[in-house]
């Protein structure tokens, strides 16, 4: 279902064609485009799963900054948890994502 949300989101911005301005205040295209920066950083990009949502911060000057996770399998098919925060900043000159920095890392285990 994700997948055919995110592609819905592109598809609708491709087709409106998405002013330049627009793309770059925008935080849920920022929250898309972290994830395909972090899909490219997976074992088993495949097997990525996002949540609906993501916590993102607008910096100014078309930059976001985007907090959320993904769950996905590790080399031996176990799902983990990895959290991940991404700063992108859109480039109006080359209508072009940029990733200027990202950390990810294991989820906190959760103590019961």
């Amino acid at each position: 279902m994700k997948n055919i949300t995110t592609g819905l989101v592109l598809s609708a911005l491709l087709l409106s064609g998405g002013c330049s301005q627009d793309w770059c205040e925008d935080s849920e295209m920022a929250f898309v485009m972290s994830q395909n920066f972090v899909k490219k950083r997976l074992k088993s990009p495949h097997s990525a799963k996002f949540p609906h949502q993501a916590t993102t911060l607008y910096k100014g000057e078309c930059t976001h900054v985007v907090s959320a996770y993904v769950d996905s399998q590790n080399s031996f098919g176990a799902m983990l948890r990895t959290l991940y925060i991404a700063e992108l900043q859109y480039s109006s000159s080359d209508s072009r994502w940029k990733l200027k920095d990202i950390q990810m890392g294991p989820a906190p285990e959760s103590s019961n």
